[in-house]
């Protein structure tokens, strides 16, 4: 459980270093303890692509995939499955107009509390 906090200790930190709202912030928080809930003990990254129905919809569906020590990546249950689908589009708003149209979205955690979080937008 310690390490669940140190990861998202540092999560919060990268976050405020990348510039990103409370919002935004609130809303990696949220995901990401959700996420490390489910990933076994020894593991390298984890995984996770939501895709969206439509543009501004509030459903879809996300992957989740873990790369364990061993380098092999498996699907993996977090916490609540749906939870990022719900997450993100209520985070919509914190978005510059011309981005909230996304229809993917993927984040990656590492251990070291590194992450990314990358949108699909609109053309």
């Amino acid at each position: 459980m310690g390490r669940v906090l140190y990861a998202l200790l540092l999560l919060s930190a990268v976050a405020i270093a990348q510039e990103a709202s409370q919002v935004q912030m609130r809303t990696i928080d949220t995901i990401a303890a959700c996420l490390l809930s489910g990933v076994p003990p020894q593991w390298k990254r984890v995984d996770m692509l939501v895709e969206l129905e439509a543009p501004m919809a509030g459903a879809g569906k996300v992957q989740y995939i873990v790369t364990g020590a061993d380098g092999q990546r498996a699907p993996f249950a977090p916490c609540d499955d749906q939870l990022p689908v719900r997450a993100l589009p209520e985070a919509r708003e914190a978005q510059p107009a011309e981005h909230r149209g996304w229809r993917a979205a993927r984040l990656a955690l590492e251990p070291s509390g590194d992450f990314r979080l990358n949108f699909d937008y609109p053309k």
